[in-house]
């Protein structure tokens, strides 16, 4: 009888123990560690084709897996003037499913995981992202070309036509709306400093147009950008 009693208690010790087993693996299938956020920021200068030449911009940047949003007033690089203002948005086209949700940050800092994410593949050295953006320019001067192009243009309609005086182009300042998307390319260069460079097709709107001027109120553009991004990959 001994025996049969303790043949049912080891039975129903493992019974007991293999529903537990399948418990915790459901849940661990189950729990998903969240997604953390990442805040940084960085320095970029770019040219646009919507004749106001080259900007600065300092901005804010916000990281979530995959996903970043970025903000900053942009100042032009010919007047060195507040412009305005550009937002981006941009999706990480080469990274993992999970970005940095397998290490914890406070961890690693400590040097507790260090040997496990030395071995995360997902500490890139290339970051491919797609980006869109658009950006707002408030009554800015036109850039160093653009601006003889419109006083050559003028001066050869001027002696055309008698009693016309030139326009004094230096004075003149457009407000422009501008939006695009193009690819981001990072390089990273220690761990939380990265190069990026991007290139992006876009079209811009000329708020306040003067007619007559050689330059469309509304024309596609291509836009060229560097800079210093702070935040890690």
């Amino acid at each position: 009888m001994k025996t049969n009693k303790q043949t049912i208690t080891i039975r129903t010790v493992a019974v007991i123990l293999l529903m537990m087993l399948a418990l915790g693996q459901a849940y661990s299938q189950t729990y998903k560690r969240k997604t953390p956020v990442y805040f940084g920021g960085g320095l970029e200068t770019f040219s646009s084709g919507n004749w106001h030449g080259a900007f600065y911009s300092p901005y804010l940047n916000v990281t979530k897996g995959r996903k970043s949003f970025s903000g900053g007033p942009i100042f032009q690089k010919r007047s060195m003037e507040l412009s305005g203002g550009k937002l981006s948005y941009s999706y990480n086209l080469s990274g993992t499913k999970k970005h940095k949700i397998d290490y914890d940050e406070e961890e690693e800092e400590l040097g507790n995981i260090a040997g496990d994410y030395a071995k995360t593949p997902d500490r890139q050295l290339l970051q491919l992202n797609c980006f869109g953006f658009t950006q707002y320019v408030h009554e800015t001067s036109l850039s160093y070309a653009a601006q003889k192009t419109e006083e050559q243009v003028e001066h050869s309609m001027v002696e055309m036509k008698e009693n016309q005086s030139a326009r004094d182009w230096n004075k003149v300042r457009l407000s422009t709306i501008e939006i695009g998307v193009g690819f981001e390319l990072y390089v990273k260069l220690t761990k939380r400093i990265s190069w990026k460079s991007y290139v992006a097709g876009a079209a811009y709107y000329h708020v306040n147009y003067i007619n007559g001027m050689y330059h469309e109120r509304v024309s596609p553009s291509l836009v060229l950008g560097t800079g210093i991004h702070i935040c890690p990959l």
